[in-house]
Order: structure tokens, then C-alpha cells, then sequence
């Protein structure tokens, strides 16, 4: 949930505070939930593209994988996903290996 109205900042570390000091200097009020994802997102798409210093669609398609940002909460990581349709099906353990780990409560 990113929709949360209530203010973020007592989850936010003391050295992120930075964030939520700025955020309300600026606002008049505390970040909410929605306020740190939006950061965060835009963080995500800025770190990349200032590495790379190019916008351009084959530099960012190469590049944009395993570059790290920060945000309010704590430095992360953009990994590269193999987005591949796989058949979920073909993926999972058979039945009787399910029973196996998820014994009937």
C-alpha cells in the first residue's frame, strides 16, 4: 500500500531523516507512505540516467541494470529481470511435493 495518509516519518531512520526534513520545509507538512515511493520511483530513473549521462535507448537499455540510488529509507539496487513468459506451471513442484512442505493445519 503507497496510499497511506499518515505521516512516515517515525519509520524513517535517523540518518534518512534528511528526506523528511526537507520534504516538510518545503511542504508545511510530513511525507506520507505515497510521498517516499514517489522519491524513491523518481530516484530509480535519475541514478541511471546520471551514470550513463545519455538518454539515449540503447545506452539505457544496457546500462540501467545493477546501478544503486538511495532513498528515504535506504540505498538500493536496480537489477536486471529476465521478463520471459515462463508457464507457472512448469515451474513449481508437482502436488505431492507441495503436500510434502505444506502439511494440512
Amino acid at each position: 500500500m503507497t496510499g497511506y495518509p499518515y505521516p512516515v516519518t517515525e519509520i524513517l531512520e535517523q540518518a534518512n531523516s534528511l528526506f523528511a526534513s526537507a520534504y516538510s520545509a518545503r511542504y508545511g507538512e510530513a511525507p506520507t507512505m505515497g510521498s517516499v515511493v514517489g522519491h524513491a520511483m523518481i530516484s530509480s530513473i535519475v541514478a541511471p540516467i546520471e551514470q550513463l549521462g545519455s538518454v539515449e535507448t540503447e545506452a539505457m537499455a544496457d546500462g540501467f541494470g545493477n546501478v544503486g540510488f538511495d532513498t528515504p529509507f535506504s540505498g538500493s539496487k536496480a537489477v536486471r529481470v529476465d521478463w520471459r513468459y515462463r508457464d507457472g506451471g512448469t515451474m513449481l513442484p508437482p502436488d505431492a511435493e507441495v503436500r510434502k512442505l505444506r502439511p494440512a493445519i
